[in-house]
């Protein structure tokens, strides 16, 4: 699968969440120095501690400086510029499709006279403090400045961070928060000098009462806009823990699971000719009528006006 620009969208300011977030509480990107504008940006996907953004920058003059967070830049066109070294300014040249990686600590000064339009995500140093204390294996290193590198499975999280932003999050939380925490452990293991995560011991299956409630949340939350924390607490197991064990005992993911589980209720409540589709998209959970006829149409075949038609 192809994940370039094409699933990198431009367009007007979005939110993925109904939660807000002001530039001084979390400055994320913001902290560069640089004549920049967004087109494209979203609240924190998991709590306070993640932002994804798609800059527009006319150029960057930006200092030595220090950051607070962590962050991933992905430039989807070639990039180039200068940044400071021990020996003085250095010319790079950044490929297509190109990663850097900023972690908490000292930013290099850089300078570069070229329009960018880069996918930024963010995470706070107590986002990633958390995550870290969730894993079975943790990185024997912390992230380090790391420029122009390629890594797929990173380029595909972001872009699919970035157009769902876009869209105005209508996959709903525990989409994007699956996206992020996925992202986020790509991002502490980079400091391995490896594309692929450590392998992880062997993970059981989700009990049958643990399953049985997270399942029975499923159902009764399908018109609420469910998020990992909720369910992963309701199995008793950190979001990690849950996601795989979930997807042991199921086949799925959490989020594919309820997806399906919409689906299930669309086609069951298009037998009944005289509800119309826009109420069976609102009772379903789905964004909008629209959304719920791309989700269908993809996972079905047709349409939902069609399928009702073949009933």
């Amino acid at each position: 699968m192809d994940m370039g620009a094409n699933l990198c969208l431009r367009g007007p300011l979005r939110n993925l969440t109904n939660m807000t977030i002001a530039k001084d509480d979390f400055k994320g990107s913001g902290e560069l120095s640089t004549p920049s504008s967004s087109l494209l940006s979203s609240s924190p996907l998991s709590g306070p501690g993640f932002m994804v953004e798609r800059q527009h920058r006319l150029h960057v003059d930006r200092p030595l400086g220090i950051t607070k967070h962590h962050a991933l830049w992905l430039y989807l066109r070639p990039f180039v510029g200068e940044y400071a070294s021990e020996r003085g300014f250095v010319r790079f040249s950044k490929p297509p499709n190109s990663i850097t990686v900023t972690p908490v600590g000292i930013l290099p000064a850089l300078y570069s006279k070229m329009v960018s339009n880069p996918i930024v995500c963010t995470f706070e140093a107590s986002f990633m403090e958390t995550l870290r204390s969730e894993l079975d294996r943790v990185p024997t290193s912390t992230p380090f400045f790391r420029a122009g590198f390629q890594h797929r499975t990173i380029q595909q999280l972001m872009c699919l961070l970035a157009a769902e932003a876009q869209a105005g999050g209508p996959s709903g939380r525990l989409y994007s928060d699956s996206l992020s925490y996925a992202l986020a452990t790509q991002f502490l293991f980079l400091s391995q000098y490896s594309d692929f995560l450590p392998s992880h011991p062997r993970i059981s299956s989700l009990p049958k009462p643990s399953l049985r409630r997270v399942l029975e949340r499923i159902e009764e939350g399908l018109r609420a806009d469910l998020n990992l924390d909720s369910l992963a607490r309701e199995a008793g197991y950190s979001r990690g823990h849950f996601i795989k064990m979930f997807r042991l005992a199921m086949g799925v993911t959490p989020y594919r699971y309820l997806l399906q589980r919409r689906i299930d209720r669309a086609k069951s409540q298009l037998k009944a000719r005289d509800k119309s589709i826009i109420d069976i998209a609102a009772d379903g959970g789905f964004a909008s009528q629209a959304h719920m006829t791309d989700v269908f149409r993809k996972q079905v075949g047709v349409p939902p006006g069609e399928f009702r038609r073949l009933l």
